[in-house]
């Protein structure tokens, strides 16, 4: 993995909302947005970014529209759109496996990454490890015969995962934001995710 990701990312999964720092709860419109998401596995084209003027009201990506900034990882075959006002791409890394996006001075962060399965770990394997990674909080986790989704909380930061094992690689995308900017990023998760898929 780049920059180190396979040993610091694992775990991802639905959008915690936090009452005065308190436990974690889904909000409703969160929790069925990435239920639907989750159950249904839609495909979605790439969407579009709106304006960064409109940056804390509706960044929510909008399927079908060209306009978002796109990146395809030949090595591993996967696709993702993403906001391209919001998020900066950093540069593939230099094993070819994935690429870093930034966004809010670098306190926002997507990843995506693959890496061929060459050990023979089985889904269930890659998910109990996502599960059990130190100094997070799982507060929604789903486990599907050829995908996971673990997310929740990171000290002061959201993070939401996604791993999809096809034709024996692993493909992930993450995102991690801080809790504080929660209402700016929490709409443009599932557009995000939606888009995630491998060739």
């Amino acid at each position: 993995m780049p920059y180190g990701w396979r040993s610091f990312l694992l775990a991802c999964g639905a959008i915690a909302a936090l009452a005065g720092g308190a436990s974690a709860q889904l909000d409703d419109s969160a929790k069925k947005a990435l239920q639907a998401l989750d159950e249904a596995q839609v495909q979605a084209e790439p969407a579009k970014a709106p304006s960064r003027e409109k940056a804390g009201e509706d960044l929510a990506i909008e399927a079908g529209n060209p306009a978002s900034g796109r990146y395809y990882n030949a090595k591993y075959r996967y696709r993702i759109a993403y906001p391209e006002a919001v998020f900066t791409p950093q540069g593939e890394s230099d094993a070819g496996d994935g690429q870093r996006f930034l966004a809010a001075g670098g306190r926002a962060r997507l990843l995506v990454y693959g890496a061929f399965n060459a050990l023979g770990t089985t889904l269930d394997q890659e998910y109990r490890e996502a599960l059990g990674q130190a100094g997070r909080t799982v507060t929604y986790q789903v486990l599907r015969k050829d995908w996971f989704v673990v997310s929740g909380l990171a000290r002061d930061d959201i993070f939401y995962r996604k791993t999809i094992l096809a034709d024996d690689i692993f493909r992930t995308v993450e995102l991690t934001y801080p809790r504080a900017l929660k209402a700016t990023f929490d709409p443009l998760v599932a557009g995000i995710v939606q888009s995630f898929r491998p060739d």
